[in-house]
């Protein structure tokens, strides 16, 4: 019985945790261009693992996390996920979107997304990402003197 519980609880933490990460990946999706705009607009299609083919388009200037952000935004499966190329070339975040223009790209489940150049900023839902909760047990928070120590460290002399 306990058993059966902690998986259940387990599992809601991963639905919890993967719906902040679609959360995350919707809120950083660029808005669609006007119909204005089009002209200057690239139409990506998609097979979508869970949804089938879906097709929206962004501004030429975009680069390719946008689309993998908008890809992720669309379900909560799969977590991690890579976009490749008709030639089975993955795409890379980074790279301009125009790169994928009049063709349908091919999703494929990973075992992380890839990540951004950037290797000292991470965004959710790039690169791996590990899903911890944090643990307040480990912190020792003490309360603030009004008077001030006589000795800060141990090493400090009195």
């Amino acid at each position: 019985m306990f058993l059966n519980c902690c998986t259940v609880l387990i599992q809601v933490q991963n639905v919890e945790q993967q719906n902040k990460l679609q959360q995350a990946r919707l809120l950083r999706t660029p808005q669609e261009p006007k119909e204005s705009e089009q002209s200057i607009s690239v139409e990506i299609k998609v097979p979508h693992i869970s949804l089938g083919i879906v097709k929206r388009n962004f501004h030429e200037s975009d680069c390719m996390a946008c689309v993998y952000d908008w890809v992720g935004s669309l379900s909560i499966i799969p977590v991690h996920f890579q976009l490749l190329d008709y030639a089975g070339r993955m795409l890379l975040p980074s790279q301009p979107v125009k790169q994928a223009k009049n063709t349908t790209l091919c999703m494929s489940e990973a075992m992380s997304t890839p990540p951004l150049d950037d290797e000292e900023v991470t965004f959710l839902g790039f690169g791996i990402n590990e899903w911890e909760p944090l643990d307040d047990s480990n912190y020792l928070v003490h309360p603030i003197s009004e008077t001030v120590p006589e000795q800060l460290l141990e090493c400090d002399e009195r």
